[in-house]
């Protein structure tokens, strides 16, 4: 099972969405991002079976700054997109 993050700035959220994987027994976890801190590296390497960051900052800040477009998304386009790519 692989979890994506747009930038896991304590690991706190994904620490929970792995817990939450682990539940349903996946043989693996992979967590993702573009982005994470060191911290929640190390936090996460704890609980998955890997963590792949592409770029590890000392500090995060903002997530967006980290991005050309950050734009937000509501419920419905969620759904819309995931019931898109749902077989």
């Amino acid at each position: 099972m692989i979890l994506l993050d747009d930038g896991p700035a304590t690991g706190a959220t994904m620490r929970a969405a792995v817990i939450a994987a682990q539940a349903r027994d996946p043989a693996h976890i992979v967590v993702a991002a573009p982005i994470a801190v060191p911290e929640a590296n190390r936090l996460l390497q704890t609980l998955a079976n890997a963590v792949v960051a592409v770029i590890s900052p000392e500090t995060l800040g903002a997530i967006g700054r980290w991005y050309e477009a950050f734009d937000r998304f509501g419920d419905r386009e969620v759904l819309a997109l995931l019931h898109d790519v749902t077989p």
